[in-house]
């Protein structure tokens, strides 16, 4: 309920050069650790052994974090995969911000990612819709309208999510990128760059 799931670790740097890890999904949730420049966990006295929490625990649907630094807004944006990963999971991507690394980071609305919890006693599946609450939804389930002479069909995305995002500073673009199930394919999936 509140120790993390040791999954979907994730390295950055920020902007003074300081390295960090955010891992963790449903279960205990999303944490953030300082590290050494050789990988190995940075200790101070008092620190929390599993790191900072920034969002989730009691199993709260959320996994696959990912932080990157903007020098063109000088934000840290926080993402995270909400839902389930299924064909009919309803995976999305949602979006926090922060002017520090480890948070705190808040939605458009002005929400709190720390408040973006589940409920004690709720199974799983109840946690889902208390939890998409938070964030600016950036991305989800989408079906794109028919297109060309003959109408064919489009694809649609079907549980878009665990993602990553790059600024390529050279063209001053920013680039997504997720994996997707596809409308009639089941659970199968491919690899998206936006």
């Amino acid at each position: 309920n509140f120790m993390p799931n040791a999954i979907d670790p994730c390295t950055f740097y920020d902007a003074e050069g300081q390295l960090w890890m955010i891992y963790g999904s449903f279960s205990g949730g999303i944490f953030i650790l300082k590290l050494n420049e050789d990988g190995t966990i940075h200790r101070e006295h008092g620190d929390d052994y599993y790191g900072k929490l920034l969002m989730g625990n009691y199993h709260t649907t959320i996994e696959g974090p990912f932080i990157m630094y903007s020098p063109e807004t000088e934000y840290y944006y926080l993402f995270g995969s909400f839902g389930m990963l299924q064909a009919t999971g309803g995976y999305n991507v949602r979006v926090f911000r922060s002017k520090n690394p480890d948070g705190p980071y808040y939605d458009a609305d002005g929400n709190i990612s720390t408040d973006c919890k589940g409920i004690p006693g709720l199974t799983l599946a109840r946690q889902h819709p208390y939890s998409q609450k938070y964030g600016l939804k950036l991305m989800g389930n989408f079906e794109f309208e028919p297109y060309g002479e003959n109408e064919e069909p489009s694809e649609a995305y079907m549980s878009p999510g665990h993602n990553s995002a790059l600024y390529d500073a050279d063209r001053d673009q920013y680039f997504f990128f997720f994996h997707s199930r596809f409308k009639g394919t089941g659970d199968s999936f491919q690899v998206r760059v936006h």
